[in-house]
């Protein structure tokens, strides 16, 4: 489920379940919860967990809303995989969001500049980093477990 300030999307119910089994059946941990879907990156730690009470969504993104909205709009089942880096509980260090730029890509001179600055939040970061890497691992597990029949929506 992808809820924003003003619209709930649920995911085609079938589809979710077929992957949802192929994947505890093949031993890959997942959540299967609802995600929150915004307009802006949400990295304070306070935040997130303000959000996380009031609506109980396991992660806060910026893209679900506009997949589920155009999947909508033209009568087009859809589901959403996540792999989350920053839990609701983890802040994201002030000099990463800084440090990146409106396509996502690191700045590295911002980034060298913010460490040089702020070399106590060098810990959190490789933090975050590990957490990324894991994340990217999870979601390529996910699309090397799946065949390309839970890939796209089976018609009937």
């Amino acid at each position: 489920t992808v809820i924003t300030s003003d619209t709930t999307y649920r995911p085609d119910q079938s589809w979710r379940e077929r992957l949802e089994k192929h994947l505890i059946d093949h031993q890959q941990p997942l959540n299967s919860a609802a995600i929150l879907s915004g307009s802006g990156m949400v990295d304070h730690q306070e935040e997130k967990a303000e959000l996380f009470q009031q609506t109980h969504c396991v992660a806060v993104d910026m893209e679900s809303a506009a997949i589920a909205r155009v999947a909508s709009e033209f009568g087009i089942p859809f589901i959403v995989v996540r792999a989350v880096v920053d839990a609701h509980d983890q802040a994201i260090p002030d000099l990463a969001t800084n440090a990146i730029n409106a396509f996502g890509e690191v700045r590295a001179v911002q980034l060298s500049k913010g460490l040089i600055s702020q070399p106590a939040s060098l810990r959190d970061l490789i933090k975050l980093g590990r957490h990324f890497e894991l994340a990217s691992k999870t979601l390529k597990n996910v699309i090397q477990l799946c065949p390309e029949s839970l890939c796209f929506h089976a018609t009937e």
